[in-house]
């Protein structure tokens, strides 16, 4: 990734409103490795604590943490390094797959017109995909010509709708589930909403570390689900 020219996530420019160095905590020959850069081109993508080029939270020999999450229950989320997110993936997508080049990779079927056609009709963080005719890629968990519809592996998605009395679900074996958390527009519930609280009251046979890539529940409440949720 460096290679294709990407910085580590932590020192973007406007990192400070997402994590906290922990400078005290870093030996001097890494704290080079930290520092903010002053310039940093971000293509208006959000902060993403899933990106491959994000460090982890602790050092590993010492357990004190380096990095500090602004945004609560992230810091699980920092230092994946099982694949890059979908978000790195779509940088890479606007940086080498212009709509004055989205054809640069090989066997790609796109021409500039259907480019600049489905470009900023993805939602929900979707974008033009080169190499399939410029149709949306969908960002995990949403699928269909606009990633309006949803869809995660092969699981079902199943939907369940907020109530103002408390709901208990339960899942007893292991696997990819995927629920959506969506308030009922035609429901005779006349107190306005204002949030849905969710919470996770028992896990068992799970233990997180940081990061948390394997067994985990991935929370996405953003509006741009292109970057990674709370783990």
């Amino acid at each position: 990734m460096h290679a294709l020219g990407f910085h580590h996530e932590m020192i973007r420019a406007d990192r400070n409103g997402s994590v906290w160095i922990n400078f005290k905590a870093i030996s001097d020959d890494m704290k080079r490795q930290y520092h903010r850069l002053k310039d940093t081109k971000q293509f208006n993508q959000r902060y993403d604590y899933g990106s491959v080029m994000h460090y982890p939270p602790e050092d590993y020999r010492s357990g004190i943490f380096e990095i500090i999450s602004l945004m609560r229950d992230y810091q699980s989320t920092m230092g994946q390094r099982i694949d890059i997110s979908f978000k790195d993936a779509k940088i890479l997508n606007l940086v080498y797959c212009t709509s004055n080049n989205p054809h640069i990779a090989n066997y790609a079927k796109c021409n500039p017109e259907d480019y600049k056609l489905n470009n900023g009709n993805c939602k929900n963080g979707g974008y033009p995909n080169p190499i399939n005719k410029c149709k949306c890629r969908c960002p995990p968990g949403y699928d269909g010509p606009r990633c309006t519809s949803y869809k995660y592996k092969n699981s079902k998605a199943i939907i369940l709708t907020p109530t103002t009395t408390k709901q208990y679900f339960k899942v007893d074996d292991q696997g990819d589930y995927f629920w959506i958390v969506k308030r009922n527009i035609e429901s005779n519930d006349r107190i306005p909403s204002k949030y849905t609280i969710v919470s996770v009251e028992k896990l068992d046979g799970v233990k997180c570390s940081y990061p948390c890539s394997e067994n985990y529940i991935e929370i996405q409440y953003n509006k741009d689900k292109s970057v990674a949720g709370k783990l």
